[in-house]
């Protein structure tokens, strides 16, 4: 599982100085915990972490000696550049539902010549800690032209401990013809 080290960010400092420092602020949010926690992180520490994991993603932070196991709810980014302005995260607490979303990645792509509308990104879903997922794959080699996948093709789909939160009958791509 994925580790970061972060600190607890000073309620009276200003998250767009903390940026120009090269720092990003966010928050560990949980129901179980007695209040809401202002953290921030290096610049470089989140950006290295979002290459690797997404909105969704299931990590531990370590904070001033205590370590939340937390899933990633929210990135915020700014809309003219791109750059990361606050991440958000989820305290899991077993037992207890959540809400996620797991990532779209299409596979194969190499292995058509006829182009992917990908029409969904993300598949929100609801479920417990044991049962989270960061990501769908679709293996594009196995699709041919005019096939359109829907959610109730996705694995996901078909797990019984995960409810997912979109109609079964959405379009998640279509792979077009000539």
């Amino acid at each position: 599982m994925y580790t970061l080290d972060v600190e607890k960010r000073d309620c009276t400092a200003k998250a767009k100085k903390l940026r120009r420092m090269g720092i990003i602020p966010g928050s560990i949010n949980g129901r179980h915990l007695p209040e809401n926690l202002l953290i921030q992180l290096s610049a470089v520490a989140a950006k290295k972490f979002l290459r690797e994991k997404g909105k969704g993603a299931e990590l531990t932070l370590n904070c001033d000696g205590a370590s939340y196991h937390v899933l990633l709810k929210e990135i915020t980014r700014a809309p003219l550049d791109g750059q990361i302005q606050d991440l958000s995260f989820q305290v899991l607490t077993e037992g207890e539902t959540f809400n996620g979303a797991a990532q779209i990645v299409l596979r194969n792509a190499d292995k058509i010549n006829v182009p992917v509308q990908k029409l969904v990104h993300e598949i929100p879903y609801r479920a417990l800690p044991a049962n989270l997922t960061e990501i769908v794959e679709i293996d594009l080699s196995k699709l041919r032209t005019g096939d359109r996948v829907k959610v109730s093709d996705l694995s996901i789909s078909k797990v019984p401990e995960i409810e997912v939160l979109l109609a079964a009958d959405t379009l998640v791509l279509n792979i077009e013809g000539r």
